[in-house]
């Protein structure tokens, strides 16, 4: 289990750009990302997979591919 939470995160990984804290957890495998993140409160939670992506070029290029952080911003807006 994860934690994400901009007034926690060092290493500076935003894949949902606002001030919710979460926990959950994502995996990377085989042009497989994919994670379950849910909001401290409960009161909100998101499921996501995407399929063949490229491998990582770097082990420097943070914790969420663009694709990732891309796609939860989208489902964030069409949830609004």
């Amino acid at each position: 289990m994860l934690t994400l939470s901009p007034a926690l995160d060092a290493c500076g990984d935003d894949l949902f750009a606002d001030s919710v804290r979460r926990d959950g957890h994502a995996v990377e495998e085989y042009g497989l990302r994919s994670g379950l993140w849910i909001a401290e409160d409960d009161s909100e939670g998101l499921v996501y997979f995407a399929t063949a992506l490229p491998d990582r070029t770097s082990p420097d290029e943070g914790g969420f591919a663009a694709e990732e952080i891309d796609m939860v911003r989208r489902a964030i807006e069409a949830g609004e």
